[in-house]
């Protein structure tokens, strides 16, 4: 395993076009900005050595290294920023801040918390000492983030798209408390680019390589640039109250700066401007748009159909026709249990719901007032028990085959007398001539017919006969 490297001060890097720090391009006034022609975009990007050439990096992963340095920093202000492991994952958790970033005109120090045994002591300090200022973009977050994760509070904290607006109030309009990110600031008064890509989202948890190193670096030494441009422009005679872009994020609660009372963005003399113009409302599409002459035309009128009619007239025609519907059904189900049973009688035409035996079963004992649950058709004395207990019944069919019909309202098939494969459910097969029922249905219930009027197909599987196996192949003679 590679040892952790140690605490190196970089020196300034070469920089890849030459420019004169000390006459920076000149910012135009707010009140000639209408005037000018549009100034064009910058080309060249930020780098700090420009800004501040005497100053140094300082990358830190030991909590005693980061005490001993840190106890030569002067009081004053300082670009403040945070980095933390991106999460990838919707949902999850964000992983702890990793980097704590502090810059000035002598030292720029990147400061890996999540790599040490302990968070420094000296920088506690420092973040809690109200003589040195923190300033950067969206560090309301950053602060509240850091006292979440570390247990640290934070004082005097200035948030850089307050103090513009505040100081610059002819150049931002809008909401006082809206966002101004820093790369825009940094277009604005240094007239650089500041880069965010990729980078962004890489792991800051491991060793910073180089390029991590610088894009940390002037990510926080940008934020110190522009504080000083912001507060060269502030009227000296007549300062704006620090209490409008200053705050204090002790124990994660924003308070007034110097104050335990509550802090919230706010500036009396703000001018926010004309409010923006009204959203024009959405065009619909010219193939949806209706045609002058449907728009002219009534709507037409809805005429509902006679049952509604007559449902709307008379409430007890439904439940006429819910019965008329209920014997048909009725009927429906007993023709299809004569036709199962061979008999060409109808049974439903008796008052009682019974068949009146004739021909061969003549003699051979009558109902006697008694009924099966399910199938009235059958004889009393082929009554049988089922597994479940219940009263089941068998019939003869033409085919000399039985019909079993169990008590709770299930019937199979039967094989002939003298099969050898007696007493087990026989799956008749639909092309056989001798199947009297054009369906290979196993079993049919009362309450299938009844609903559906005729009976339902069989869940049991059909049983295949055995492939057939071929042949083996002859070698032909040569």
């Amino acid at each position: 395993m590679d040892a952790p490297p140690q605490p190196t001060e970089s020196s300034t890097p070469p920089l890849a076009y030459s420019i004169d720090p000390a006459e920076p391009p000149p910012i135009p006034q707010a009140s000639a900005i209408e005037k000018l022609p549009p100034r064009p975009a910058p080309t060249c990007g930020y780098i700090w050595s420009e800004w501040s050439p005497n100053a140094s990096v300082v990358y830190l992963r030991n909590s005693e290294d980061a005490n001993r340095h840190l106890s030569t920093m002067t009081p004053g202000c300082v670009g403040f920023d945070l980095e933390w492991k991106p999460v990838f994952a919707k949902g999850a958790k964000e992983n702890p801040v990793a980097l704590v970033q502090l810059a000035n005109d002598d030292r720029i120090y990147l400061l890996q918390v999540k790599a040490m045994k302990e968070f420094p002591s000296k920088l506690q300090e420092i973040l809690e000492d109200p003589n040195y200022i923190k300033a950067g973009v969206g560090i309301q977050g950053d602060t509240k983030k850091l006292f979440t994760d570390w247990g640290v509070s934070v004082r005097s904290c200035v948030d850089l798209s307050l103090l513009a607006r505040t100081v610059d109030n002819a150049r931002w309009k809008g909401k006082y408390n809206s966002p101004i990110g820093l790369a825009r600031l940094v277009e604005v008064y240094c007239y650089r680019l500041l880069e965010k890509g990729r980078i962004t989202r890489s792991n800051w948890e491991n060793v910073l390589k180089p390029a991590q190193q610088l894009y940390a670096s002037n990510d926080a030494h940008a934020g110190f640039t522009v504080y000083k441009h912001l507060m060269s422009m502030a009227n000296p005679t007549d300062p704006p109250p620090s209490q409008c872009y200053t705050f204090d994020c002790v124990r994660s609660h924003y308070c007034g700066p110097g104050s335990e009372l509550p802090w919230s963005p706010k500036n009396p003399n703000y001018d926010p401007g004309p409010p923006p113009p009204p959203r024009p409302p959405k065009e619909k599409s010219k193939d949806k748009s209706p045609d002058e002459s449907s728009i002219n035309q009534p709507e037409a009128q809805y005429n509902p159909p006679e049952h509604e009619l007559e449902q709307q007239s008379d409430p007890m025609a439904s439940v006429q026709r819910h019965e008329s519907v209920l014997k048909i059904a009725r009927s429906t189900w007993l023709r299809q249990q004569d036709a199962v049973l061979g008999n060409n009688s109808s049974s439903h035409n008796q008052p009682n719901g019974t068949q009146q035996p004739s021909g061969s079963n003549r003699g051979q004992g009558h109902y006697r007032g008694r009924k099966h649950p399910f199938n009235p058709h059958l004889r009393p004395q082929n009554w049988k028990t089922n597994t479940g207990g219940q009263a089941a019944a068998t019939s003869s069919l033409p085919n000399g085959s039985q019909f079993l019909v169990n008590g709770d309202g299930g019937s199979n098939f039967a094989q002939p007398s003298g099969s050898a494969s007696r007493g087990r459910p026989y799956q008749w097969n639909q092309r056989s001539r001798a199947n009297p029922v054009a369906s290979n249905s196993a079993q049919v219930t009362q309450e299938q017919v009844l609903d559906t009027g005729v009976p339902l197909q069989s869940d049991t599987k059909r049983r295949h006969r055995p492939r057939r196996r071929k042949p083996p192949i002859q070698p032909t003679p040569v």
